[in-house]
């Protein structure tokens, strides 16, 4: 059975992309973060520390929000990710300790693994399961869409 051509593009699937463009767009300004470290007299082991410690906190914190979820509802992890990455990104702009942005980054990681997988059952969810991949494919651009035009914001910024 071919899948059917009609999209799902509702107006839900839509402000939970357009929700998830801005999002990611937020955290992937950072891209950039290593030169402003490097800027302020960063060394490259704070730069690795600093930069890895996003994911380190996303990794961590993932599989346990998977589950909250589950148990919670995905509308409260969401407002609390997207809460606590413009908190900390915003904090950026209040300090320059290289000490302080591995707290932040920290904080990112959290705010990243909250909102994702929030945000991502969302969209299983209101995608028909016979349309489920081509729904996930649609809404995967618009997280690669800010991972491309993100930097270029950063930069300006």
């Amino acid at each position: 059975m071919t899948p059917d051509p009609r999209p799902v593009l509702t107006g839900a699937f839509v402000y939970a992309a357009a929700t998830n463009f801005f999002f990611f767009a937020c955290l992937h300004s950072f891209v950039l973060l290593p030169l402003y470290i490097q800027r302020l007299g960063g060394n490259e082991a704070e730069i690795g520390m600093i930069m890895g410690m996003y994911n380190a906190s996303a990794i961590f914190c993932q599989p346990l929000v998977g589950a909250w979820v589950d148990r919670v509802g995905r509308r409260p992890f969401m407002l609390f990710g997207v809460s606590l990455a413009a908190l900390s990104s915003i904090a950026f702009t209040l300090s320059a300790s290289t000490g302080l942005f591995i707290l932040l980054r920290l904080l990112q990681g959290m705010a990243f693994s909250t909102f994702f997988v929030a945000n991502y059952t969302l969209i299983v969810a209101l995608a028909p399961p016979e349309r489920r991949g081509w729904a996930l494919g649609i809404f995967g651009i618009s997280g690669l869409l800010a991972a491309a035009l993100a930097p270029l914001a950063g930069e300006w910024v």
